[in-house]
């Protein structure tokens, strides 16, 4: 079965790392909601980074990128934090410093 993205609802066509996907991009503003991280991590995080994001792509349509690589989504840079494959959507989570 593969996956399924709603490009009407929730998913939208980002360029990342070149290549134009669909993708659904979740900020993390709350650190109680940051896939991958713990409370501790969250908290820790906010002290050191401007912006944390969750971004889901299909497997299908893009590669698991290693964590502690850089990454550009929309043309900003962002930090390789957290990376999972499952079901065939992959979950990456990324940080920008403060500038």
């Amino acid at each position: 079965m593969g996956v399924f993205f709603n490009a009407e609802e929730f998913a939208n066509l980002h360029e990342i790392d070149g290549e134009n996907v669909l993708a659904i991009i979740v900020d993390n503003d709350s650190t109680d909601n940051i896939a991958g991280f713990t409370r501790e991590q969250a908290y820790a995080t906010q002290e050191v980074f401007k912006v944390l994001k969750t971004i889901y792509v299909k497997s299908a349509e893009f590669y698991v990128p290693k964590v502690d690589s850089e990454i550009t989504i929309d043309g900003e840079n962002y930090f390789v934090e957290a990376t999972g494959d499952e079901k065939g959507v992959i979950r990456i989570v990324v940080s920008a410093y403060e500038s």
